[in-house]
């Protein structure tokens, strides 16, 4: 639930602030049951990048 606010919430600013959003899948790591991803989020001017499991 908590993904799920915060990606409403980037969009909301982004939408309020005309500020363009892009996700990028930058990179796959380990073993099938136990992905990890490597995320950049786009926003505006700003790259922001983050790993996560699934």
């Amino acid at each position: 639930m908590q993904q799920d606010s915060s990606i409403k919430a980037i969009h909301d600013l982004a939408r309020r602030s005309k500020i363009f959003v892009e996700y990028r899948l930058d990179k796959e790591s380990g073993p099938a049951h136990a992905k990890m991803y490597t995320v950049r989020l786009h926003l505006g001017d700003k790259d922001y990048v983050g790993t996560e499991r699934s």
